[in-house]
């Protein structure tokens, strides 16, 4: 049984078109306790908040982002798993939203704003313009429940899978009658059925994201 492995891009010495700043633009943060992570406290230890309270950039807003990890996809995206009920959905609330216009290969923002200090700077006084909650359609959260929710259930094994991620193998918890019935799910990384990734795949924007498969 085929099976696949997404992770966002977090390690950027590998390619000339993106860096943190591009991903924070491009991803977006989520509430924890209540507070916006931050450059001064991006480290919060509590649990994102949920429904998801987003604070993003909705400039060219992609159809599938991970804002602290968590997977929003638009309702184009939600449509295309309707006769995959597995796959569960859950509302989410856009807190902020700002448009600086950026792109992959364009790093003028650091002539623009500032250093990268300065940049994070910049994005944590973004504030909520109303008026752009008019341009965008609604988006949701792709439930992926963690792992450990099936430990107990199900006769895990672990397998290595290659994602490009430095020059280490991503080691997962998988066995065929979980992906069956959870086609996607959470291990830091998410792992997801054939079915699943064929549907999502078409969707997300590589430059932001890695990618692995194997067989179990």
């Amino acid at each position: 049984m085929k099976f696949h492995v997404v992770s966002t891009l977090s390690f950027f010495g590998r390619t000339k078109a993106i860096d943190a700043i591009h991903a924070s633009f491009f991803h977006g943060t989520a509430d924890r306790g209540g507070k916006r992570p931050n450059s001064q406290n991006s480290q919060l230890a509590n649990a994102v908040d949920r429904p998801l309270q987003l604070h993003k950039n909705i400039f060219e807003i992609a159809d599938v982002f991970s804002p602290e990890f968590k997977l929003v996809v638009s309702a184009k995206v939600r449509d295309v798993f309707h006769d995959l009920p597995e796959v569960a959905f859950a509302p989410v609330h856009f807190k902020t939203l700002y448009e600086i216009p950026f792109r992959a290969g364009d790093f003028s923002f650091y002539k623009t704003i500032g250093d990268f200090f300065a940049i994070e700077r910049f994005i944590d006084r973004q504030v909520d313009k109303p008026a752009l909650h008019e341009k965008i359609g609604d988006y949701f959260e792709l439930v992926a429940p963690p792992v450990r929710d099936f430990a107990a259930r199900y006769p895990l094994i672990t397998a290595s899978v290659d994602i490009g991620e430095l020059d280490d193998l991503t080691e997962i918890l998988i066995c065929p009658q979980l992906l069956n019935d959870v086609p996607i799910y959470s291990q830091g990384k998410l792992v997801m059925s054939d079915a699943a990734y064929r549907r999502l795949s078409p969707f997300i924007n590589w430059t932001y994201y890695l990618h692995g498969e194997g067989d179990v």
